[in-house]
């Protein structure tokens, strides 16, 4: 018997690198205020740590899910792999020609496009979020920033957020031009 309710625990975890980053914050400025000399640099150092691995768990909090969805990810030396209860396949990083978000179905799922197959649908809601994030993010161009926009962006339509040519979809400015 847990004393944290589930919801709760669900939610700590999703957030999990904010949690990390207070407790880092509160011992660096504890550090910074306490002491005196070179350990009150190091303090802010590691206050500053801190901020900065907030900033970057904020962005990933929001591209986990809140709901688990149906499927799992897996990611492993470059080939990323979806495990559905209805279909699934993978496809090799390094052989990706574009990728997309789909938020015509419900939930949305992510687009990825490899020569000479068929391209792969991957839930946003399905589990290994975080795996499919680190190999999409290695991407050259494509942001995790532009991954969180993404994801979160309202409106029918698929969207092109990065392809071996070049043309991607910028932004909410441009919303209406990349619809494929």
């Amino acid at each position: 018997m847990s004393l944290i309710r589930p919801e709760i625990r669900a939610g700590l975890w999703r957030g999990r690198e904010l949690v990390a980053a207070a407790g880092l914050v509160l011992l660096g400025l504890w550090i910074a205020l306490a002491t005196f000399g070179v350990t009150r640099w190091l303090g802010w150092a590691v206050l500053l740590a801190g901020v900065a691995l907030g900033i970057a768990g904020w962005q990933r909090m929001r591209l986990r899910p809140k709901e688990q969805g149906l499927g799992m990810i897996e990611a492993d030396e470059g080939r990323i792999t979806y495990w559905g209860p209805l279909d699934g396949g993978s496809v090799e990083r390094d052989l990706l020609s574009a990728v997309a978000i789909d938020h015509r179905s419900h939930p949305p799922v992510w687009v990825l496009s490899q020569p000479g197959a068929p391209d792969l649908h991957i839930p946003v809601t399905a589990g290994g979020q975080d795996a499919l994030i680190d190999t999409l993010n290695s991407l050259p161009g494509l942001t995790e920033a532009r991954l969180v926009a993404a994801r979160n962006r309202r409106g029918e339509g698929r969207y092109r957020l990065w392809s071996v040519s070049g043309a991607v979809d910028t932004g909410a400015a441009s919303q209406q031009v990349s619809r494929t």
